[in-house]
């Protein structure tokens, strides 16, 4: 494995990045912009995600990129409703905290050239 690819063998479930243009129900899919590298946990009352995502740089080399993170908390309501949101709770910060260090680290990985 290169320094480049991402480690996905890691506690959690790592979404994997759907492998072509077409959606379950065969239909294309426009070119729309996917993360590099996700991940989600669940906690007691929601499941919370992370996302790393590549942008264009500011800098003046066109392949520079920068990389940035999106977390989402998603929660069902008492008629199973799912919902997006909501205010984190002490069950949720840990999980949180583990999937901002996963993040972390897959954006690390892709900004550093290592020799082996």
């Amino acid at each position: 494995m290169s320094a480049k690819e991402p480690r996905d063998n890691l506690p959690g479930e790592v979404i994997p990045r759907p492998s072509d243009d077409t959606s379950s129900d065969g239909t294309e899919v426009p070119d729309q912009p996917r993360p590099v590298w996700a991940m989600r946990l669940p906690s007691v009352s929601a499941s919370i995600k992370v996302e790393v995502w590549s942008k264009p740089s500011a800098s003046p080399a066109p392949e520079d990129k920068e990389l940035a993170v999106t977390i989402d908390r998603s929660y069902s309501d008492e008629h199973e409703t799912w919902h997006e949101g909501g205010p984190w709770t002490i069950h949720d910060l840990p999980i949180l905290q583990y999937l901002l260090t996963m993040a972390y680290a897959q954006m690390q990985l892709r900004r550093t050239d290592l020799p082996f």
